[in-house]
């Protein structure tokens, strides 16, 4: 199989969310599309749309939607059809007999496992309003992949998968990362492989670092993508502590398997599942300083936004200090391997710095998707961090500070292969990277050299 047209170093989305930031969302598209977007349409859970697209900004356009695969909503019409005993929804959820052994299920919440819903009994992982789907049931998987293919009607190019870790219940085991779990996602991926075939799969896992590749399948029968939902947390440390050491070992073990799989990556407000998987990367003392950052971060809307909890995390910063470190936290977005994802609110609130950063990205097939990356030693406060193309032929390499006092980088470009003349991408200035001059980085800024 070939790369999807996503795969170029065009591809991007930028992130537009439903119910709870409709209306602000709706007027940051109306100011960057030619034509309005895709309206959303009923799926497994209404209340998680997302209408992702790109369009102006030297990237390609591409139109996202998110799926819960694991529950419903309560007055969902698959719900309410098995509550009034229609046999087209007989055991279309999951009603745990008393006796069932569910003392070793992982529970990623404090709400009940069991919740009584009229004279039903089922199963709620995540909340009580919330019915998990019985995928023991061969009905539901049928009904599951003809609402993907339904969904895909309206321009859909990649489809977001959530809990797909969660959904294989049986008693006496965890509940979790199940081999059976793997065998819907080759469904899916089945299924949409003779449908739609250019419709790529990301999966948000939710799971241990060491679980993921497991999700990739070989590179043809699982996930195209895996989100990095770990990536807002780090960042966030690295911001507030001023040091890369975390973020520049979790970059490393960014490795693509083959080229036809890669990582997606979105600077979105932090779920239990990225404190989960931050924890693999940080001690307690960090993250109980970001858990006071987060709590402490005030919002209109919910969930905040990450530039909100930016503000929050470590010393505070004059305005224009505020705005030069939201950048450089988008820069290192947009210089890791994988498909970035930049939220609206991201793009309204920076505006014209944020774009030039995606226009540069657009510059160099270095930032392909599927380009390898290597973990570049900086210096304690910088991240460095080299891409090149796919084809080897075209290197990138990125630097950004993380502090808000002047850095000198030290690194020697020469055994990276940077010899001679050198262009950044985001500020134009020629130089000869076997001189000191480079090595200056202001604070929370980034650069992006490239052959000149």
């Amino acid at each position: 199989m070939s790369p999807c047209k996503c795969s170029d170093p065009y591809a991007l989305l930028i992130l537009l969310y439903g119910p709870e930031r409709g209306k602000a969302a709706g007027e940051i598209l109306r100011q960057l599309l030619p034509e309005p977007a895709a309206p959303a349409t009923g799926d497994l859970n209404e209340s998680s749309m997302i209408l992702p697209t790109a369009s102006g900004l030297g990237q390609q356009s591409i139109m996202m939607k998110d799926i819960e695969l694991n529950h419903t909503g309560l007055d969902h019409p698959w719900f309410q059809g098995f509550l009034q005993g229609d046999p087209a929804y007989d055991d279309f959820y999951l009603c745990p007999p008393a006796d069932a052994d569910l003392s070793g299920v992982f529970r990623p919440v404090g709400t009940p496992l069991r919740s009584r819903i009229e004279d039903k009994t089922v199963w709620t992982t995540f909340s009580p309003d919330q019915p998990d789907l019985n995928y023991q049931n061969p009905a539901v998987m049928l009904k599951v992949i003809d609402t993907l293919l339904t969904a895909l009607r309206t321009g859909i190019r990649l489809l977001r998968l959530q809990h797909i870790a969660y959904l294989w219940k049986e008693a006496g085991t965890s509940c979790l990362h199940l081999p059976q779990d793997l065998l819907i996602l080759s469904l899916i991926r089945a299924a949409l492989q003779i449908a739609a075939p250019d419709v790529r799969l990301v999966v948000k896992v939710g799971s241990p670092w060491e679980q993921r590749p497991a999700y990739f399948g070989n590179g043809l029968n699982a996930a195209h993508l895996i989100e990095t939902n770990e990536l807002p947390l780090l960042l966030l440390d690295a911001f507030a502590r001023q040091k890369s050491d975390v973020l520049q070992t979790w970059a490393s073990g960014l490795a693509l398997p083959t080229l036809d799989i890669t990582f997606f990556h979105c600077l979105s407000w932090p779920d239990a599942a990225a404190g989960r998987l931050a924890a693999n990367f940080l001690n307690q003392s960090q993250l109980d300083a970001l858990q006071t950052a987060l709590a402490s971060t005030p919002s209109e809307n919910k969930p905040p936004s990450f530039l909100a909890a930016l503000k929050q995390s470590g010393k505070k910063l004059t305005p224009e200090l505020e705005l030069r470190r939201s950048l450089a936290a988008h820069a290192i977005l947009l210089a890791l391997t994988g498909l970035p994802a930049v939220e609206a609110e991201s793009l309204a609130a920076l505006d014209q710095d944020l774009r030039e950063l995606l226009r540069a990205r657009a510059a160099s097939p270095a930032f392909s998707p599927y380009g390898a990356q290597m973990s570049v030693n900086s210096g304690s406060a910088c991240l460095g961090l080299l891409r090149i193309a796919p084809d080897g032929t075209n290197l990138a390499l990125c630097v950004t500070n993380l502090s808000a006092e002047t850095q000198e980088i030290s690194m020697n470009a020469a055994s990276l292969g940077f010899t001679g003349e050198w262009r950044d991408l985001l500020t134009g200035d020629v130089m000869d990277l076997n001189g000191k001059e480079w090595r200056r980085l202001e604070g929370y800024q980034s650069r992006w050299w490239v052959a000149k």
